[in-house]
Parts: C-alpha cells; structure tokens; sequence
C-alpha cells in the first residue's frame, strides 16, 4: 500500500488543486489512500471524505502552525487551535485518537527544528516533503532514526 500523507488542496493557500483533482491524481498514481492536511483547517479534509470515494482510503488531518513550527494532525475530526505551545497542541491531537508528526523539521520558516523535534514526544517524523530540500530530507531521516520514531512521507 502507499500513501500520500502529506498533500494541501484549494482550501489552503499554498495550492490550487481542487479536492477532486487531488483524489484523481492519487488514484491514477496507484496510490492506496491520501491525507489532505491542508493548513489549519478540516475543511478539505472534510469535503474529501464527503466524496465517499470507494478507490481510494482519505485520512482526516491537517497541518497545524504551532507557535514553533507546522505539525501534522492525523485521524482528527475537531480543528485545533493555531499558535499553541508543541506540547499543547500534540496534547488536543491526541486527545482525539489522533496522530501527532513534526512534519518537514528542518526547514527554514515552517519547520519546528531539531531542538524542539527531540524535546516533545512525537509519534512520527516526516522524512521526506516535496517541498523541503534533499539536505533537509536526509536531515529528518536521520533524525527519525535517532529517536527511533516511525516516519513519513508526503509530496
């Protein structure tokens, strides 16, 4: 199975991809399932689900800026608040059975860095974002392995 978990849509403002676009082009992929995590919102999350499409498993979730940097909420139906403290938020993520990443760690103004990656308790990193350089990349990989942490990856 593969999965895209880390994918934005219209509904925030770092792409254009309409929610049907996005699922269409995970589904010619060959890709089991997709995570729209789009930025402080469910909103996305929400309208793919309501889709019901039967190709492809949709993972609610969304990209949440911390007051240090942005963190990937899995399996959440309740929005969390933008801004709070890291452990605060991975508290309310887990509060709802969700699933708490440090999502692209080591970049520059969005990512929550290594310091604060290694002081909170994280239940994955995200080793590989389309957007974050291959030095980057490398970076949180090596990282995921030092905490021995599961990983991710998304485009």
């Amino acid at each position: 199975m593969k999965f895209d978990l880390h994918v934005h849509s219209s509904h925030s403002g770092d792409s254009k991809n309409q929610i049907e676009e996005v699922l269409d082009a995970c589904a010619r992929r060959g890709l089991s399932g997709v995570a729209i995590m789009d930025h402080n919102s469910l909103e996305g999350s929400r309208y793919a689900l309501s889709l019901k499409r039967e190709d492809l498993l949709v993972i609610p979730g969304m990209e949440i800026s911390s007051a240090k940097g942005h963190i990937l909420a899995y399996n959440i139906h309740e929005e969390v608040p933008r801004e709070l403290e890291v452990a605060e938020t991975i508290d309310l993520i887990r509060a709802q059975g969700g699933i708490a990443v440090a999502a692209h760690p080591y970049r520059m103004w969005s990512g929550l860095g290594e310091e604060v990656t290694l002081a909170n308790d994280f239940d994955a990193i995200e080793i590989h974002n389309g957007r974050s350089t291959h030095g980057h990349n490398d970076l949180a990989a090596k990282l995921a392995v030092r905490m021995c942490k599961p990983f991710t990856a998304g485009s």
